[in-house]
Formats: structure tokens, sequence, C-alpha cells
């Protein structure tokens, strides 16, 4: 078997050089190994440095944007009262307008042109008759009292002569 210890000086010699020279490559590479780590570190620290800035600005925007959304529902809460406030003037018109039904009952309702001509002409003669009759008995007065000489002639005259059917 062959063993580093059981080697002569001079194999030593080399072999404590070449670890040496091992060891010194090992500690090259850890500090190549560290400094690299160092600048990953670094580069991490500075993209979460980075993204950590973005977020901010995107919860910024959603800020924004959540009161954006705040006013067009205050909006929409707005639009929503004046609809409902329109709803309510539209019940109280409806409630108060006619339907096709009700404007047909009152269509029957209804007089006509001609039968209202002739209420009227009815009425006209009526009134005429009445006022005839009154007539007559007020010139009967005048007369009866011009004859008990309550009136003058010319009294009896002018009083008839106001009369509506005078003649």
């Amino acid at each position: 078997m062959h063993n580093s210890m059981t080697k002569t000086p001079h194999t030593n010699k080399v072999t404590l050089e070449g670890v040496k020279t091992s060891v010194d490559n090992i500690q090259t590479s850890v500090d190549n190994i560290q400094t690299t780590l160092q600048e990953f570190m670094t580069a991490v620290t500075n993209m979460s440095i980075q993204n950590e800035q973005r977020f901010i600005g995107i919860d910024d925007h959603f800020v924004n944007i959540d009161k954006h959304f705040v006013d067009i529902n205050k909006r929409f809460m707005d639009i929503d009262k004046r609809f409902a406030d329109i709803d309510k003037r539209f019940d109280t018109i409806e409630s108060s307008m006619a339907t096709k039904i009700d404007l047909a009952e009152f269509k029957t309702q209804m007089v006509t042109k001609s039968y209202l001509d002739i209420r009227l002409s009815t009425m006209e003669g009526n009134i005429i008759n009445i006022l005839r009759k009154e007539d007559k008995k007020t010139v009967a007065v005048v007369n009866l009292l011009k004859d008990k000489k309550v009136f003058s002639p010319q009294e009896a005259k002018n009083i008839l002569s106001l009369e509506p059917f005078a003649g």
C-alpha cells in the first residue's frame, strides 16, 4: 500500500507544496465564489428595490383607480336616485292619467254639438215664454196702477217702454 506519509522527504515536500497550491487555489475559488455571491446578492437587492418601487407605483395606480371607482359609484348612486325620483313622478302621473277605457266611457257620456244646440234652443224658447208671461203681468200691473191713479199716463208709458218686449 502506498501512503503519502511513508514517502520520502522530497516527495513530502512536493506534496506539501501541492497541498499549499491546492489550498491557495481553493482559497482563490472561495474568494471568487464570495465575490460572485456578493455581486449576485447586490443584483438581487437592486432587483428587489426596483420591484418594490414598481409595486409601490402599482399600488398608487390601484389607489387612484379605487378613487375613480368610488367617484363613479357615487355618480351611479346619484343617477339611481334621480331615476327613483323619476319613477315616483311617473307613478304620480300614471295614477292621475285616464286610460283608454276611461276615455271610451267618457266619450259615451259626452253630448254632441247637435244635442247641445237643440237643448239650448229649447231652453231659449222656454226662457222667452217665461219672460213674455212676466211681461204680460208687468203690463197688467202698470195698467192697473195707472187706472187707480197711482201712476200718471206718462209714468205708465215710461215704465212700459222699459219692458223687454215693449211694443
